[in-house]
C-alpha cells in the first residue's frame, strides 16, 4: 500500500498515521511505502501541448516530510519503532531492490 503526497494539505499526518495503523494491526506492515512527491521545480502548465522554458517554477520542498512530520503522528497514534523502521527503511530497500 503506497501513501503519496505525505504533508500534502489534503492528507493530514494523524489521518494517514491512523491509515496506516490499521494497515499495521492486519499484518501488512511489510507491505506500506510512503512518499512525498516533492519536487524542487514543476510545470505549472503540465497538460498544455506547448511548454516553454519560463513554465517552470520553483517549489520549495521539505524533503523531510516522511521522516519527521509522520513519524511524529505515528508515534503519536502508538507505533513502535520497529514498525517504523519497517515502512521507511526495510520496505523501500525490497522494494527498490534490483
Amino acid at each position: 500500500m503506497q501513501f503519496d503526497r505525505v504533508a500534502h494539505q489534503a492528507y493530514a499526518d494523524d489521518k494517514t498515521a491512523r491509515q496506516i495503523q490499521a494497515l499495521l494491526d492486519a499484518g501488512h506492515g511489510g507491505r506500506v511505502l510512503v512518499a512525498h512527491d516533492r519536487v524542487p521545480y514543476f510545470y505549472e502548465s503540465y497538460t498544455s501541448p506547448n511548454k516553454s522554458a519560463d513554465g517552470w517554477k520553483f517549489n520549495q520542498s521539505d524533503f523531510t516530510v516522511c521522516t519527521s512530520g509522520l513519524v511524529e503522528a505515528l508515534v503519536r497514534q502508538g507505533v513502535d519503532e520497529s514498525s517504523i523502521r519497517t515502512i521507511l527503511v526495510d520496505n523501500p530497500r525490497s522494494v527498490l531492490a534490483f
